[in-house]
Formats: structure tokens, sequence, C-alpha cells
């Protein structure tokens, strides 16, 4: 009851600021039906709350945000970015680009300081700039976003992104997994990416840029199976090559003479479907951003089955 009552007081004087009353005793009957009668957790609950009186009173929800004082200029470390709905700025470098898997999508991906890593997405409406992988930006005016327990950055009209002035070293927690690639998803083999973006190229155009030359470059978007799960896995160019023995030459070398840029991935998978890997790397969201990956021996592996079926009995 104790924390249904501050997250009252806490919404009814964010409403304050933007000049708008609302009663406590309002505010503390909607909370505490949400979490005492329909078991929302408390923050998804002061989210819909908020939300609630926001379309009472038809207010813009980004202009109350901002309007309301919460946006932090003083430059904060991505771990302490543990609250809903927070305005807040803060360095980054973009760790990785994802391809955008909806039409109204500019860019998502995964950015990172020395404390830790948090997932970003920007929309082609809001007119963000285009970042580009590896480079570090400041995120002025940035609101997080919480869903089911993990932590995202909403950019919207209200935020500014500008160039960092200086390097940021992304933490790495890294995870080790063993087991066997079962599969190899699309989008792995010889690809092409914009040469503005690094964005891979969908039929010969940038999601950003439209039809441009793209350049090439080789990625694994594999499938591991460790026995009790599988784990999505992303390998660099680098990784590939040493994993599969196909360099960027010899893959388009491939691709030509079948006339299929499909073959190329055909043929990694020929040769490490179905083998051991001993896999590390980051784990990002549901993807494994590979660091090091090396082949499990078939000794080992039976050592270790052995083991299981032996705790089994």
């Amino acid at each position: 009851m104790e924390k249904i009552q501050e997250t009252s007081l806490e919404i009814k004087e964010r409403f304050a600021k933007v000049n708008v009353q609302l009663q406590e005793k309002d505010i503390t009957e909607r909370l505490s039906a949400l979490v005492n009668k329909f078991r929302v957790p408390i923050n998804e609950a002061r989210r819909n709350v908020i939300n609630y009186f926001l379309k009472v009173h038809n207010i813009n929800q980004d202009e109350f945000f901002a309007n309301a004082g919460f946006a932090n200029q003083n430059p904060v470390k991505i771990a302490e970015l543990v609250e809903d709905n927070k305005w807040c700025t803060f360095n980054a470098r973009v760790s990785i680009l994802w391809d955008a898997r909806h039409e109204k999508i500019l860019q998502t991906g995964v950015l990172g300081d020395e404390t830790g890593t948090i997932v970003f997405t920007t929309w082609k409406s809001g007119g963000s700039p285009v970042l580009e992988e590896g480079k570090c930006y400041t995120f002025k005016n940035v609101v997080t976003s919480e869903w089911q327990g993990r932590m995202s950055i909403k950019i919207n009209k209200n935020s500014e992104i500008l160039p960092y002035q200086g390097d940021i070293t992304v933490a790495k927690k890294l995870v080790t997994i063993v087991g066997a690639m079962v599969d190899l998803q699309q989008g792995s083999g010889l690809i092409k990416r914009c040469p503005e973006c690094n964005r891979s190229l969908s039929k010969g155009s940038c999601g950003e840029h439209g039809k441009v030359e793209g350049t090439y470059d080789l990625r694994i978007k594999g499938v591991i199976d460790d026995g009790i799960a599988s784990h999505d896995v992303i390998l660099n160019r680098k990784l590939t090559e040493e994993l599969t023995g196909i360099t960027l030459d010899k893959a388009r070398e491939i691709a030509t003479e079948a006339l299929d840029v499909g073959t190329v991935a055909d043929e990694m998978g020929r040769k490490i479907i179905g083998s051991y890997f001993e896999v590390t790397g980051v784990q990002v969201d549901k993807n494994l951003i590979v660091d090091s990956i090396k082949p499990f021996r078939a000794d080992v592996s039976n050592q270790v089955d052995a083991l299981l079926a032996a705790a089994e009995a």
C-alpha cells in the first residue's frame, strides 16, 4: 500500500507541473485496482494510470514528459536506466544495428557504454539522424521504456542526437554456450550493406537511402541448440571466414558461378550444421553477438552426454 501511495503522489506532482490538478484519491483508486485486483506490476500500473489521465485531459504524451521537466540534462550511465518512462541524457556507442522488421522503423539496434547495453529504436517519422555502427553519440531527452523486465530507449521528436567527441568502451558481459549448430537463418552468407549506414540491403535497397551500390559482406545468423534451449547467434565476417573457410572473394565466386547468392549460405550450412561448437559472446536481447567460436571435441561431447545420462539415472 505504501508503494501505491508513493506512486500516486508522484503522478499527482507530475501533472501539477503541467498545470493539471488531479485528486490523489482518484489516482490511488486506479492504481489499487490494477495492482491488487488485476495483479498488474506497479510500474505497468503507473504507466497505465498516467496514460489514462493524459487521454482524459487531452495531453500529448511526448510534450507532457518533456514539459514536466523530467529530462535530465546531466549524462547518466546506461546501468542507471532502470526506471520506466524516465527522460534522460547519456553518451553511448552504437554497438550493433539490426535489420528493421517494420517499414516505419528507421533503425533499431543496441547502444552501449562501459556499464552496460540497451536496445533502441528510431522511427522514420521522428526525424532522427541515421546512426552508424561503431560510432559514439550523445542522446539527449530520450525516454526509457520497460517491457517484461527489459529496458529500451524511445527516441522521439523531443530527442536530440549529436556526435560524441570521445571514445566509449562498451562493457562486455560474456556468455558461453556449448551446443550443435542446427540452422542458418535468412540473412546468412553473402550480403550487401549500405555504404552510408551499414545496414544490410533488401533487393538492392536501403530502408533509409534507397537504391545504392552496396558493399559485400559475410555473416552467419545461426541457431545453436545446447540440449535445453536454442540460441540465436550472429557471427561477423572475420569469424564467418574462420569458421567456414569461405572468404569473401570465394563467396562472390560461388555466387557468380551459381547465379544465386543463396548458394553461399547453403555451402556454409553443409560445412557447419550438425557440428558442435563452444561459443562465447555478448547476449543482447535474443541474440548472442559472438566474440569467439571453436569446435567442441566429440569426445568431450560424449563425456557431457554421459554425465547428463548419469545424472538422470
